[in-house]
């Protein structure tokens, strides 16, 4: 850990040990509906061709949603 002693020498030491975790990756959804169909995902309505679109984590740290819609 990373030491950083008491202002005067005498106060105890503070000691920061810090765990980074990667981001897990993405989750992806490949989805195909047929013209005049709606797909819904994470509360909205498609209807149309999506290629790509994120609904991120809402941590930061949890794996972002991706979508991508394909309409035949």
């Amino acid at each position: 850990g990373t030491r950083f002693p008491g202002a005067d020498g005498c106060t105890a030491d503070q000691v920061l040990n810090l765990t980074v975790t990667p981001k897990p990756a993405d989750i992806v959804t490949n989805q195909t509906i047929c013209s005049g169909e709606t797909y819904r995902w994470n509360g909205t309505d498609y209807t149309t061709n999506q290629t790509g679109t994120r609904f991120p984590g809402a941590d930061g740290c949890t794996a972002d949603q991706v979508l991508n819609l394909t309409v035949t």
